[in-house]
């Protein structure tokens, strides 16, 4: 015998699925025939209402939608620039032929989506590609092995992530960017923060890179402090190759790289330096640092920027022109080198030593100040 909570439990049912279908038609033609603005829609039926919360997000972004009545082989499309792009079903964001517009790629309103990404061949970089590729955190691989990045300028945080926290999650999963060793940076100016907090790759290879014209190199190779994250960045290939003589800023170029083993600095022209603050700060697994050949005349930073390089057995700064210097707070911090060329160091126009030998184990130290 059927009751009136049979019917009226029958009747929601037809009710909601009924309602469902009308959304996902409604839906449709919106797609189909207007670029009206979607608002968040209320409704009691929990199911309901996340499938309204998801197709409004994305129709507001201007991306394509996939639903249980509207199956997609492309999760989500659009243009950057002159190129279009697409992201199919395995997650792959695939950039076509053209010339991308400036700044951070407009796919990012699709990053959840983003499991990896390949540029095709044709594509070209705007002068100011800065953020182009930042916190794309679900990406794993990246391949730029067919960008033309021979007109681009600004490479600030192009591969950048935010900062994690230890009680965040994940920030970033990118664990290989492919092709770097293809490019051409002949016209490059800024590469700061270049791969900042990139913290899962393993190895970056920048021997190809020209940067006989960079200016700023600050934290382009920076991770997060190892109490959040563990870094796994150990190989830097082709800083031998670095043309430095225009860069101005090193600072935190190598801040927390806690796994890299070898930094060859030797040919590095600092001449037109300033600050060298934090510069190798807690690059704790470096054992051997060539600094002999450093021109610091005009560096006025030089706080921690040997802190933290405690398995570094020996130092040499016997080179160093300090005459313009200024601060140097925390310079060898738990740094336990047997540092020579201390008493050639000109504190003069130091304005505080601050905790310069702290933990450092140091024994000859004396020789600065006296």
């Amino acid at each position: 015998m059927t009751t009136n909570a049979d019917r009226n439990w029958t009747g929601k049912k037809k009710f909601n699925f009924v309602f469902l279908f009308l959304v996902n038609i409604i839906i449709f033609l919106k797609i189909c025939f207007t670029d009206a603005n979607i608002v968040r829609a209320e409704t009691n039926d929990s199911g309901i209402q996340v499938l309204l919360n998801d197709n409004s997000r994305l129709l507001k972004n201007g991306q394509s939608v996939s639903t249980g009545f509207l199956a997609a082989t492309q999760a989500t499309n659009g243009t950057f620039g002159t190129c279009d792009w697409d992201i199919d079903d395995n997650g792959q964001l695939t950039i076509h032929a053209g010339t991308l517009a400036t700044g951070q790629g407009n796919w990012i309103n699709s990053v959840d989506l983003i499991k990896s990404v390949y540029v095709e061949p044709g594509v070209v970089g705007e002068t100011d590609s800065n953020n182009l590729f930042a916190n794309l955190v679900n990406a794993q691989t990246i391949d730029v092995s067919n960008l033309d990045v021979s007109n681009v300028k600004n490479f600030n945080s192009m591969f950048s992530f935010q900062v994690k926290k230890s009680s965040m999650p994940d920030t970033s999963n990118l664990t290989e960017i492919i092709g770097l060793n293809n490019w051409h940076t002949n016209k490059a100016i800024d590469m700061s923060n270049m791969f900042s907090n990139a913290y899962k790759l393993t190895a970056i290879d920048v021997s190809s890179f020209d940067t006989s014209n960079v200016v700023s190199l600050v934290k382009m190779f920076s991770m997060p402090q190892k109490t959040d994250v563990a870094n796994s960045l150990q190989t830097i290939k082709g800083l031998e190759n670095f043309d430095t003589s225009q860069v101005t800023s090193m600072a935190s170029m190598f801040l927390n790289d806690a796994k890299v083993t070898s930094l060859n600095v030797s040919n590095f022209d600092t001449s037109q330096i300033t600050s060298m603050n934090e510069m190798f700060k807690s690059a704790e697994a470096v054992t051997q640092l060539d600094v002999s050949n450093f021109d610091t005349s005009k560096v006025t930073d030089m706080s921690s920027m040997f802190s933290g390089t405690s398995k570094l057995t020996q130092l040499d700064v016997s080179n160093f022109n300090t005459e313009s210097l200024i601060k140097m707070d925390n310079m060898f911090f738990n740094c336990n080198a047997d540092i020579s060329g201390l008493k050639n160091m000109d504190i003069s126009k130091v304005t505080s030593l601050n905790g310069v030998f702290n933990a450092s184990g140091l024994i000859n130290g004396d020789e600065l100040v006296n």
